[in-house]
């Protein structure tokens, strides 16, 4: 649904990520309009940033840093859907329990970090 924006096989990607299996982390869940809205506030920040002039003239290597951020962003909102989810059956199991709060807090380190070497390259 976001490929064009995420790349292709955003899903996985973004289960990866999380070590989220397809059982707990479906597709409608990584496409609901909330956890995307909430990804791209998060990468607005970036974009106000920068003068539309200087974004015009996104290098390659630069869009697909931009790219992995917003999956990371992404990635991040995911983990409070999460906590919910595996904290009622069947996913209150053993198996999905991991520290989502901790997981969201890397995530979103790791897209800004991104975002930040983006900055600095151009």
């Amino acid at each position: 649904m976001y490929e064009e924006y995420l790349g292709e096989g955003y899903h996985e990607t973004a289960r990866l990520i999380l070590g989220a299996d397809q059982d707990l982390l479906p597709n409608s869940i990584v496409d609901a309009d909330l956890n995307i809205s909430a990804m791209k506030m998060m990468m607005a920040a970036f974009f106000e940033q920068k003068p539309m002039t200087v974004m015009s003239k996104i290098t390659e290597a630069q869009d697909k840093l931009i790219t992995k951020a917003a999956l990371y962003y992404l990635a991040a909102v995911l983990c409070v859907a999460l906590k919910s989810r595996t904290a009622v059956p069947p996913f209150n199991t053993f198996r999905y329990k991991k520290d989502w709060e901790k997981k969201r807090k890397k995530c979103a380190d790791k897209g800004n970090k991104l975002l930040m070497r983006v900055l600095l390259m151009g």
